[in-house]
């Protein structure tokens, strides 16, 4: 009797706790394994990045200003928005309704009944986790002038494709101007004074004389192929009423916006800023469809890097497949100085990122890249890259694999000699906060202060560094 009992209760307990286990390892096996291998460019496209020109020798009609200052990043998003007069487009990889980005959404909400068309694209992860059935975001949805896009939705049952995300940002306004960068619609990104916020930038590039090719036309023309793939589907409203009681709530707090942020309202704000002369800019991208994917930005990039002689790289981590370490070792090979700047691994806000290059730390390092191990206030999420003293590279893409080969990705390549004096600066100030490392030893930054990882966080980054390597091409 008792026996039985106790394989009833195994049979109440152990058959769902296995095929919990099973579906487990479908879905880590189904995430992993199709992911490994990784694609090539084609030689057609490795021959156009080869021949690619990034410069011109007289002004393009284009101006654009750097923004590093996480308020001001706020402030140019809620001043474009109120310019609008036909068509606002914004592109996230994430998208909370925290206090910014409740400010954003009364900010497109105004819009759109001003009769401005509004559009926004949210990748499938930020979707699930905070756009969905969110009622902040079906106020917007449920506007006839605005559509909410969501990019390749999360799905259980085929985990090889929630590896594929939009990791795209950029904020379009009337096709006369945008902001493209590495900054998601969060509070670690937008405004101030909020816990954990990341050091980040982009550029605001202001189309002056329009012409055919310009990067805004570029820019354009990516985002209505992308958002025409069937990978993006409309959020349905289907709350109306809680999201008829948010557009209340939105509206109230779009009136208190010109106190938070009065230089937003400042007549004449936007237009008076100070923007800096480019040659030519160039819009790098990956394949859009969700998928495992040829990696044509990195591609593009190492093409372009080849061709240069001083080169300084922001990037909040590294984790480089063989070939992308291959690649790394040519450039820096072929270049006279090639230095990264990336978060030291006791302060950066991605663990894992941290964890893999203390793994790869000496491979990286025998490349001949003197690497900067960034410890200053905040966690670094800048990704840029700076080539000699004209070209600059400013966007989305971290040096990783899932950068490479799973996400869309965007940098512009930017002739000017202006923002690569302006970036140039910016990183002697932030190598001042860095362990300088290279093969042949290391030196602390004038305001370098050391941490050391201790108690269960060391314990964890000692352990955890042995179990993600199998998972790295998805980290």
């Amino acid at each position: 009797m008792e026996r039985r009992r106790a394989r009833g209760r195994w049979l109440g307990w152990g058959i769902p706790l296995l095929l919990l286990l099973a579906f487990l390892l479908y879905f880590v096996l189904g995430a992993v394994l199709p992911n490994q291998n990784h694609r090539s460019v084609s030689p057609e496209f490795e021959a156009a990045a080869e021949a690619a020109v990034y410069t011109a020798e007289s002004p393009g009609g284009e101006t654009v200003r750097y923004i590093s200052d996480n308020r001001e990043a706020m402030a140019l998003r809620l001043a474009m928005a109120e310019a609008a007069e036909e068509e606002i487009i914004l592109s996230t990889f994430d998208f909370d309704a925290d206090e910014p980005g409740c400010q954003l959404l009364s900010a497109l909400l105004h819009a759109a009944e001003r009769g401005v068309q509004v559009k926004v694209l949210v990748d499938g992860v930020s979707g699930w986790m905070d756009v969905y059935a969110s009622p902040w975001f079906q106020a917007l949805a449920a506007h006839p002038n605005a559509e909410v896009k969501i990019y390749n939705p999360i799905t259980s049952l085929e985990p090889w494709r929630d590896m594929y995300r939009l990791h795209d940002k950029y904020f379009i306004v009337d096709g006369e101007m945008y902001l493209l960068g590495g900054r998601n619609s969060t509070d670690l990104f937008l405004g101030e004074g909020y816990p954990g916020q990341n050091l980040d930038s982009e550029v605001l590039v202001r189309r002056n004389e329009p012409r055919a090719g310009d990067s805004t036309e570029q820019l354009l023309s990516y985002f209505e192929s992308i958002w025409a793939l069937d990978e993006c589907q409309t959020v349905a409203v289907t709350h109306p009423a809680a999201a008829e009681k948010k557009a209340r709530e939105l509206n109230g707090l779009y009136n208190l916006l010109p106190q938070r942020y009065p230089e937003a309202f400042e007549p004449g704000w936007l237009e008076g800023l100070e923007m800096l002369e480019t040659n030519r800019i160039t819009l790098l991208s990956n394949p859009i469809e969700a998928e495992n994917k040829a990696p044509e930005l990195w591609e593009a990039m190492m093409a372009l890097l080849r061709d240069g002689d001083d080169i300084l790289v922001y990037t909040p981590y590294v984790i480089l497949s063989d070939e992308m370490m291959s690649d790394l070792s040519t450039v820096a090979a072929d270049s006279e100085s090639f230095t990264m700047i990336l978060n030291d691994p006791t302060g950066g806000a991605n663990p894992f990122g941290c964890m893999d290059y203390l793994n790869q730390k000496e491979a990286i390092l025998s490349t001949g890249v003197t690497v900067g191990e960034y410890l200053g206030e905040h966690s670094l999420h800048t990704k840029n890259v700076l080539v000699d003293d004209r070209l600059c590279l400013v966007g989305s893409f971290n040096f990783d694999m899932r950068s490479a080969y799973l996400d869309t990705e965007l940098m512009l390549a930017i002739d000017s000699e202006g923002l690569n004096a302006q970036l140039r600066q910016r990183a002697e100030d932030d190598l001042d906060h860095c362990r300088l490392v290279s093969a042949q030893g290391e030196t602390l930054g004038a305001q370098f202060v050391p941490r050391e990882l201790t108690g269960g966080k060391a314990l964890a980054y000692q352990v955890l560094r042995r179990l993600i390597i199998p998972f790295r091409c998805l980290l």
